[in-house]
Parts: C-alpha cells; structure tokens; sequence
C-alpha cells in the first residue's frame, strides 16, 4: 500500500472556483441560467419538445421530451454542438403516458451565452 500524495492542484481548482462563485454571486448565476433556459423554451417547437422540468422559473436544469429524434444528432453534430447520451430514463409506470419517450436535459451555465442558446434551438428545430 502506498498511500500517494495529496491532489494539490485540485485544492487550487476548488478555491479558485469558490471564489468566484462568491464574487459572481450564487443568485447572478442562477438567474443567468434561468434567462437561457426560458430563452430555449420559448424558441423551441413545442409540438416536438415539451418542457416537463415543474418550475423551470427556479432551476438551471431544463428537460424535454423528444417526440422526434429523426437526424437530431447529425443536426446537432452539423452545427458542432456537443452532448452527452446516457442511460435511457427508467420507466414510470404503466400508466404513465411519457414512458417511451426519449428526454433531453440542458443545463446552461456561466459560460453560455444567448447564441448559445439560439444556435442550439435552430439545431434542434432543424
């Protein structure tokens, strides 16, 4: 067993990025996500994407139901935007009439800005 060295550089990460955290303010950055997010919702298609997040006015994560997924990667791809896919979303049970359908989760952040959003919205609405 040896037991390695302490991950200096990753301490420096951390405080660096609590500072800024506390000069931005947690509220600022909330509320920027917040704008783009809505920002998104209003310009995406709702026939093909409904905003199923229950209060998107509070939260920097926004999800979707995708009733078309036909060409959305290469779209996205064309306009070199890039996501991640992961596991497919657990079922919710019988009833529930959302149980099929693929969900995309977008979370923009400090770094995003509003053509960001609207690159990603003409993506997607294709």
């Amino acid at each position: 067993y040896e037991p390695g060295h302490v991950g200096y550089l990753g301490y420096a990460a951390l405080g660096a990025g609590l500072r800024f955290i506390e000069q931005v303010g947690v509220d600022r950055l909330l509320a920027h996500s917040v704008a783009l997010n809505k920002r998104l919702i209003d310009a995406l298609d709702p026939s093909r994407y409904e905003c199923i997040t229950p209060d998107p006015d509070v939260s920097p994560i926004v999800t979707f139901l995708v009733r078309d997924t036909d060409g959305l990667g290469e779209r996205l791809a064309a306009a070199s935007i890039a996501v991640g896919n992961g596991p497919a979303p657990r079922e919710r049970g019988p009833s529930s009439p959302v149980r099929h359908l693929p969900r995309l989760r977008i979370s923009p952040a400090v770094y995003n800005t509003p053509d960001d959003v609207d690159a990603l919205a003409a993506a997607l609405n294709g």
